[in-house]
């Protein structure tokens, strides 16, 4: 049994404390209001009581709404429900609606002491934001008071940074501190309040840690998650252990500004859908829908919804300003013509000429429209230090989002290629070979241990020679020497496509290996005598390209060209996922931490044997090819006759003339 939690009032709680604190468990704005004091952000070091501005009232309602729907879903008797709230029917718009008006906790309060079976959980919330709208501060908000009159209830809120996250811990320790004195007997005492968190005494907790940092509390169970700043996490793998935490009624709150289109933050984002699609989906059963949805609910909130982004100017400059429009201010005043003033212009035109320049890969409207989206597309549209062109791999992404492969196979070193699907298979296959086309093959090397990097092999159409179209990929962990096996069957099985493997460290093993194995058709680099900068022998070659820091600049630079000159198509979604996240780090290429680059590589290998290597693309030959298979039986015979009847003439005037059968030219 838990015990009751120690109060300040050490003789029990009066009947007003006990009303008060009924009270504020059944209506969390009024406890948020009324209990918590924040830092004035234009007074600063001045402590004012915790006021809902518009967008916080805003998610207020969403939450309440999302729980309300949950209460519906979990009541198997509508009809005593509708009753109970004074609905006016029982649809699922119309009791969420009557359960708000009445009051979530209310509500729910009331079933549960009348021995219903119902859950107001999950709540799982994403929200796109601008900059300091207040969005983190209610919610960690909301999360303490939950933790300070709920007995056993753990809160975790995740931040990118630690500076991030002990500022969110200063704030929970001041809600703590700055408690009204007029409610004193109702706050819990706290057992421990350390630099990771607070403990209460009736067992509820509120923990603070960064993403992957040293305290990523694997072994707690969390009610609550509040993840802030997610898209600038550098490492999301500990997240997911984090979020295996919750139990299925809980709540997760994944909150940030756009970094960019790629990245977990971004994913989670396109899978996720606004509250009234998912009702319209629900009450019209639309399947298709639901069935592709997170169940996560969005929530954006646009920069000129704060009123503090705006400056007080006189008449002088608002005419000014209104004469002086440019292209992106005008499109602002055309999309959203009751929120966009001449102040909130002036403000941005400020926070553009001081706080948005001179940003590394981005200009200032970029820079701007990222921190301070005006709509969902904003949020994403600024790419930072990533290397691809972000803008034509969406596109690629759409294009393929259907694309399922023809062929999804597990081969290993038992040379037994075994049907698989999803997570299963490493080889897929989207369209098996033309005995007519050329292909290309390019193969990064990974060291074969499970925990490392993958080793990738890519194989291209070269078409008509202009574009290289994914075709087939393996992906996963082998041993170098076994690679190279695969490789060599893949190019054979693949009409003997040109092979550009990498030559660093273990892909000297698979280089070897496909030398061993009589492979003809490889990517070779001549040996350079380095004291006269000319090739030391001529007979002398390496096989494959060595991937330094100065090759790999050529490569990225040629594999960015193809993209945006739309010479290259990829398919495979893991790999469009590595190109989109791939960055520019100072002027090196590399993915960020916890993430893989070997498709990038591996793609970029192929795209450059193809440019560099392979011998031209014959189009005279394709196009004969595709003639011959369109004949008929009886055609085909035909054309086969006067082919065996060419050759037997040539034969016969070369045995007549001699030499003289043969033009004079120079060998």
């Amino acid at each position: 049994m838990s015990r009751r939690a120690p109060r300040r009032n050490k003789g029990g709680l009066t009947d007003e404390q006990k009303n008060n604190l009924f009270e504020f468990k059944l209506d969390e704005r009024l406890a948020i209001e009324t209990l918590l004091r924040i830092e004035d952000r234009d007074h600063a070091g001045r402590m004012i009581p915790f006021k809902l501005n518009y967008a916080q009232a805003a998610l207020h309602g969403l939450w309440e709404k999302i729980r309300a729907m949950n209460i519906v879903q979990s009541m198997s008797n509508l009809e005593v429900l509708a009753q109970k709230t004074q609905s006016k029917d029982t649809s699922l718009s119309s009791l969420i609606e009557a359960i708000c008006k009445t009051g979530v906790s209310k509500v729910y309060y009331n079933l549960k002491k009348e021995r219903f079976n119902v859950v107001d959980g999950p709540v799982r919330i994403i929200i796109g934001k601008p900059r300091q709208v207040g969005i983190s501060t209610y919610v960690q908000g909301r999360m303490f008071a939950k933790a300070m009159f709920t007995e056993n209830f753990s809160a975790n809120v995740t931040a990118h940074k630690e500076a991030a996250a002990q500022n969110v811990l200063r704030k929970s320790k001041l809600y703590y501190d700055y408690w009204p004195s007029e409610h004193a007997g109702i706050r819990t005492e706290a057992d421990s309040n350390s630099r990771d968190g607070i403990v209460f005494a009736h067992n509820s907790r509120f923990v603070a840690q960064t993403s992957g940092g040293r305290n990523a509390a694997r072994s707690y169970t969390f009610s609550a998650v509040h993840l802030s700043e997610s898209a600038h996490y550098e490492d999301y793998s500990a997240i997911a252990a984090l979020l295996q935490a919750v139990p299925k009624w809980g709540t997760v709150i994944d909150e940030s500004t756009g970094n960019g289109r790629s990245g977990p933050f971004y994913e989670k984002w396109q899978a996720a859908l606004a509250f009234e699609e998912v009702i319209s989906a629900i009450e019209n059963e639309d399947a298709h829908k639901t069935s592709d949805w997170n169940r996560y609910f969005k929530f954006f909130i646009p920069w000129f919804d704060d009123q503090e982004y705006e400056l007080n100017i006189g008449d002088y400059e608002i005419k000014h300003i209104m004469g002086s429009l440019d292209k992106k201010e005008e499109d602002l005043i055309k999309n959203f013509p009751k929120q966009i003033t001449p102040q909130k212009l002036a403000w941005r035109r400020w926070k553009l000429s001081n706080d948005c320049a001179h940003v590394p890969g981005m200009n200032p409207d970029e820079y701007f429209s990222q921190e301070f989206p005006a709509d969902e597309h904003e949020m994403f549209q600024g790419s930072g230090a990533r290397a691809f062109n972000q803008e034509a791999l969406e596109k690629m992404k759409l294009r393929h989002k259907k694309t399922k492969p023809k062929l999804s196979l597990v081969l290993n070193q038992d040379w037994m290629p075994l049907s698989a699907s999803g997570s299963n298979a490493n080889l897929f296959v989207w369209k098996e070979p033309i005995p007519s086309h050329q292909y290309t093959i390019g193969v990064d090397v990974g060291k074969g241990l499970k925990k490392k990097d993958y080793s990738v092999v890519t194989v291209f159409d070269r078409c008509d020679g202009t574009v290289i179209e994914e075709v087939c990929r393996w992906r996963g962990h082998i041993e170098p020497l076994l690679l190279g096996d695969i490789v060599t069957m893949l190019a054979e099985w693949y009409a003997g496509a040109f092979v550009t493997p990498e030559a660093n460290d273990q892909g000297q093993v698979v280089c070897r290996r496909l030398l061993d194995n009589r492979y003809p058709f490889l990517f070779r680099r001549r040996v350079m005598d380095k004291a006269s900068d000319a090739q030391a022998n001529e007979k002398s070659w390496y096989i494959g390209v060595v991937t330094s820091g100065m090759s790999k600049q050529h490569l990225i630079g040629r594999a960015q060209a193809a993209l945006i000159n739309k010479t290259i198509e990829l398919v495979h979604p893991v790999a469009i996922r590595e190109w989109m996240l791939y960055e520019n780090q100072n002027g090196k290429y590399n993915a960020p931490a916890g993430e893989h680059d070997d498709c990038v590589m591996a793609d970029a290998l192929a795209l450059f044997g193809h440019e560099v290597g392979a011998p031209p693309v014959r189009k005279h030959r394709i196009r004969q090819a595709e003639t011959r298979d369109k004949l008929r039986p009886d055609d085909l015979r035909l054309w086969q006759d006067i082919q065996v009847a060419f050759q037997a003439q040539e034969k016969e005037n070369k045995l007549l003339l001699g030499k003289d059968w043969l033009p004079e030219r120079e060998l």
